[in-house]
């Protein structure tokens, strides 16, 4: 039987129906190896496009943030309160479309601040709110807090983004695994329509080899600024007509028994 590497594997899962005639015998590892190459491209590309598009955002968002911080009075958070260490009871700032306010003497009304500002960031003398909603209390805070804080806060964005993205990929590969075996109980299922001579394990095999073109799709929806509405639906669609297809193309007959122990 014909060797077919990793990227010929990918091409003739979308072109080419027959296919099935190969891959249903073979090992299971090279279905789960196709599984994981796919993943590992559409890994590459997120990232990619990620630090393209969001990378540069939080670079603006660090430098413009340690200027809104230098503009900011000293202050201090100790014993559960905030306060200005030059007694500033109030002070606001404009930043990225976000009003920040200090109020510390209750000047004006939360009603004020939510028919005054679409989205403002409020710090009172007990906590944080954003848009009427408490963030933080400072009461729940272990240790005194002041302006170098903010500080170093700002020069942590960049490195949350790294770690955001390194948790997305391992939460990444569970969600793989399940989708991977959504399409494998999909499969399962028309091949009980259709009654094809195929076992559990080789529903499997034409499972991850009908989950190519999908990822694709999934992937362009993924960066595309317009997003297909109902795209999951779509996916197991396309998912199940090509598992259909391999099925229907598949011919015990034609399949050479020795490539079984190559």
């Amino acid at each position: 039987m014909e060797k077919v590497n990793i990227f010929e594997r990918s091409i003739r899962s979308i072109t080419d129906f027959k296919f099935s005639n190969q891959f249903i015998k073979e090992k299971t590892s090279k279905s789960i190896g196709l599984l994981f190459f796919g993943y590992l491209l559409f890994v590459v590309a997120i990232c990619t496009y990620v630090m393209i598009n969001v990378g540069p955002f939080f670079d603006d968002i660090n430098d413009g943030s340690i200027e809104v911080i230098d503009e900011i009075p000293d202050f201090i958070i100790e014993n559960g309160q905030f306060a200005f260490e030059n007694n500033v009871i109030y002070y606001e700032k404009e930043f990225e479309g976000m009003m920040i306010l200090f109020d510390l003497d209750n000047r004006n009304t939360d009603e004020y601040y939510t028919n005054t500002y679409s989205n403002y960031i409020l710090i009172k003398e007990n906590g944080v709110y954003q848009n009427n909603v408490q963030l933080l209390s400072f009461e729940t805070l272990q240790t005194n807090l002041d302006k170098s804080t903010l500080y170093d806060v700002a020069k942590l964005l960049k490195p949350m983004l790294f770690i955001g993205l390194g948790i997305g990929v391992i939460l990444g590969i569970i969600g793989l695994f399940l989708l991977s075996a959504l399409v494998w109980a999909l499969t399962i299922i028309i091949n009980g329509f259709i009654k094809k001579d195929i076992t559990s394990g080789e529903c499997y095999k034409i499972a991850v080899h009908a989950m190519v073109l999908p990822g694709i799709l999934m992937l362009i929806n993924w960066i595309s600024p317009i997003a297909i509405p109902y795209f999951f639906i779509l996916y197991l669609v396309v998912a199940g007509l090509y598992a259909y297809k391999f099925m229907d193309n598949y011919n015990p007959e034609e399949f050479d028994l020795d490539s079984i122990y190559e």
